[in-house]
């Protein structure tokens, strides 16, 4: 009797132990690049408010966003910092210890083509006295689990307080 309940586990325990490993596993894999995306919006925002309020230099704003960015979005935030740069404005226009604070509302995964993740982001930002609201699609490049920032467009916003500054 002992050797039929061992060979029924055999039968039954096994297969499912095995679903039950695979399928944490591929829980666990799948939302890396969601936390990835959130990560790299707060730390780009991180990036461009420090340089803005005068805690960042011009220099290590642009080697920063290097890192965690491309294509587009980097072009972007390069002339960005370029132009107010230039404009003396750098350090004069944010208010030094403006903090922002970015809630996440809606993050939906929208197309994996190679190693591109597209997503649709519904998003809020807290900046002082202002609120702003946004739909955004946003895109990053996933080279050998290290993950940037290619695509970060509005498609629809609204802003809420004193201010109307855009982030």
């Amino acid at each position: 009797m002992y050797r039929r309940k061992n060979k029924s586990f055999y039968l039954l325990g096994f297969p499912a132990l095995a679903v039950i490993f695979f399928s944490l596993l591929t829980g666990l894999s799948e939302p890396e690049p969601d936390k990835a995306v959130q990560s790299l919006i707060r730390e780009r925002t991180r990036i461009l408010m420090s340089t803005s309020s005068g805690h960042l230099r011009p220099a290590a704003a642009e080697h920063r966003l290097r890192q965690i960015e491309q294509d587009a979005v980097l072009e972007g935030d390069l002339a960005s910092l370029t132009k107010a740069a230039k404009n003396t404005q750098l350090g004069k226009g944010g208010e030094k210890g403006q903090f922002c604070f970015i809630k996440f509302k809606e993050l939906k995964r929208k197309k994996t083509m190679f190693e591109y993740i597209t997503y649709e982001a519904r998003i809020q930002w807290d900046i002082g006295a202002s609120i702003w609201s946004g739909i955004y699609n946003i895109a990053i490049q996933n080279d050998a689990g290290s993950f940037r920032l290619t695509v970060f467009e509005p498609v629809y916003g609204s802003s809420h307080g004193k201010s109307s500054e855009y982030v």
